[in-house]
């Protein structure tokens, strides 16, 4: 009986998305990872995308890898049902980026084409845990 009232009550809990980004932001090397949360209405409902920078220090980037969670409101709400999904999702986006820096420290990146490139980082980065180096 108590475990189908924990189950009923986790359908309807949520976690407003800015501090899901917070967590986020604890997670992750704070100088190799920049997460931003950045609010576009023409989204439906929440989007997570990444972005690596062969060039960040040449170009003053603060971070070589950036991670934007973008939603349609800062009010938006993450249900715990769907918690996982957006777990799943932004380690394997960080995964992906961090697979291009890591052909960049190996002196490969340059020598790849893109696609090459981004065979590679697909084909890891679906680990489900932080690659680090």
């Amino acid at each position: 009986m108590m475990t189908e009232k924990l189950l009923f009550s986790e359908l309807f809990s949520s976690m407003k998305i800015n501090n899901l980004v917070k967590f986020y932001r604890k997670k992750i090397n704070p100088k190799h990872v920049r997460v931003r949360l950045i609010t576009d209405k023409s989204v439906d409902g929440a989007f997570i995308g990444g972005w690596f920078n062969p060039f960040w220090e040449e170009c003053g980037d603060p971070t070589p890898i950036e991670i934007d969670v973008t939603v349609s409101s800062k009010d938006y709400k993450i249900s715990n049902k769907d918690r996982g999904l957006y777990d799943e999702l932004f380690i394997t986006t960080v995964n992906h980026e961090y697979v291009h820096w890591e052909q960049v420290k190996q002196k490969r990146y340059d020598k790849m084409s893109e696609e090459e490139r981004e065979k590679e980082a697909y084909s890891r980065e679906s680990l489900f845990e932080f690659l680090s180096f």
